[in-house]
């Protein structure tokens, strides 16, 4: 009987690896989007720009950049309460823990990868065939990638408020786990970002009734982030540093 039973397994187990052939064992995407097929068509440009602003929330608390801020600020006064030691610890330029805005960087750095991706992709897609004509998809185009140079700097600009000089990366195929650039570099890349998103968005004007654009950035916005990044870097960073904000 035991023997059977050997003999029973033996046979399922050569079942199992014979049924393990390749087609079973490749690396297609059942879901059909990957960086190939996706942003082909502007409902995908949609779609993964929602991602991008997704990336703004963070789940922690004390990653939640105005709230950190105005604890560091004289705005606020330490926490809540007696047990609140952590928004004491913020609120007395000490860290509470080892990683204590984790919740930022991730979400930045997830932010940022979304906006590498739209970044490249939609500028060299065909979106012809979804406009009436060739100027209405070109304007589509500039607009994607305008928005996604703008939050790209948006994430860049507010990683350099918490942690200085980040690593930098602007593709979808450089390495994650590169090196750190000095503060001057990342704010380079924020300028740099800012100055190409104002380039390609449109002058497109407000209108009085809210649209579906509402809630997305526009050329306008970035040249007023523009205005805060250079104020902030020439300003603020450079008093800090007893240095010359000429």
């Amino acid at each position: 009987m035991m023997k059977n039973i050997y003999y029973l397994i033996a046979a399922l187990l050569g079942v199992v690896t014979l049924g393990c052939s390749e087609s079973l064992l490749d690396t297609e995407n059942l879901y059909g989007k990957s960086l190939d097929s996706y942003y082909q068509s502007p409902t995908d440009i949609e779609e993964a720009m929602s991602g991008v602003y997704n990336a703004i929330y963070s789940p922690d608390a004390l990653s939640f950049e105005p709230l950190a801020a105005n604890l560091m600020s004289d705005m606020m006064l330490g926490g809540g309460g007696p047990d609140d030691k952590a928004g004491k610890d913020v609120d007395a330029f000490e860290d509470p823990s080892e990683d204590t805005y984790q919740d930022m960087w991730v979400q930045s750095y997830n932010g940022i990868a979304r906006c590498n991706a739209i970044i490249e992709k939609a500028a060299i897609a065909d979106f012809s065939t979804y406009f009436d004509n060739a100027e209405e998809a070109q304007d589509f185009k500039d607009n994607a990638v305008g928005e996604a140079l703008f939050m790209r700097a948006f994430f860049y600009f507010r990683l350099a408020k918490f942690f200085g000089g980040v690593p930098v990366i602007i593709s979808v195929d450089q390495a994650k786990d590169g090196p750190r650039n000095t503060y001057t570099e990342t704010f380079a890349q924020i300028a740099s970002d800012l100055k190409l998103a104002i380039e390609k968005m449109p002058n497109t004007p407000f209108t009085a009734i809210p649209t579906e654009s509402y809630g997305h950035t526009n050329k306008w916005v970035a040249e007023a982030y523009l205005g805060r990044v250079y104020l902030h870097y020439t300003g603020y960073m450079s008093n800090i540093e007893g240095q010359s904000t000429s």
